[in-house]
């Protein structure tokens, strides 16, 4: 189905590490090499996403050297991003159209709510996740202290994830963002909860990912390169 506006790339989260041998090691190596010479691995380093990634780790290296003034240590803080970035490619595109589903009412969300930060997000995420372990052991959500913006977002979240489940109707959806177009594969549109959870896992270790690169908000104002605002 035709989008409106492509999901941002949810990865692993960040690890600041000078762990120089793992970053090094020939298995890491290997991997990188033959993911870069795939024809995926082609396309994305020509693609957009691609190109933002890149600007945001040289913004994030100079930084870390003005505030250190070592260039070793600059360079071994992003190279994790790289290598993570490059590693959780597949899975993102193998669920694109479940991490836009689930990024959608996150955005329109943060949109109609400017003060909004990444760990109100990773709560809310949590939340969600949450809800769907108790619901497949049959007790009740050990969710608490929630804030009223964690509470809103979360069963937003639900409900998008209960639209993948085949127990609510695109209206469902729709009448909580409007004017979005929601991204979706017609022959593999039902999910599990299992899947369902391992996106909202991925999405929460995005918001860790650009949340140490970009600040408080640093995972939404990436994210929001993606999303158009609500009209």
């Amino acid at each position: 189905m035709d989008v409106k506006a492509a999901a941002s790339g949810s990865g692993e989260s960040l690890s600041i590490s000078h762990d120089k041998s793992y970053a090094q090691s020939e298995k890491t190596k290997a991997s990188k090499r033959a993911w870069a010479q795939s024809k995926k691995g082609q396309a994305y380093a020509q693609s957009e996403k691609r190109k933002a990634y890149q600007r945001i780790y040289q913004k994030a290296y100079y930084e870390i050297l003005k505030n250190t003034g070592d260039e070793e240590q600059a360079k071994w803080s992003i190279i994790p991003c790289l290598i993570d970035e490059e590693c959780t490619v597949e899975f993102t595109e193998e669920y694109e159209d479940v991490l836009q589903n689930l990024e959608y009412p996150i955005m329109n969300f943060y949109y109609q709510n400017p003060i909004l930060e990444d760990w109100d997000v990773k709560r809310a995420l949590e939340a969600t996740i949450e809800h769907y372990r108790a619901e497949f052991v049959n007790r009740p959500s050990k969710t608490k202290n929630l804030s009223l913006f964690e509470q809103q977002l979360s069963s937003q979240l639900i409900t998008i994830c209960e639209w993948r489940l085949g127990r609510a109707t695109l209206d469902d959806v729709a009448a909580m963002t409007e004017g979005y177009t929601y991204q979706f594969k017609e022959d593999d549109f039902i999910k599990t909860s299992e899947e369902l959870q391992k996106c909202l896992k991925r999405i929460i270790k995005s918001v860790k990912r650009w949340n140490r690169v970009g600040g408080k908000q640093g995972y939404l104002n990436f994210t929001a390169q993606y999303f158009s605002p609500p009209h």
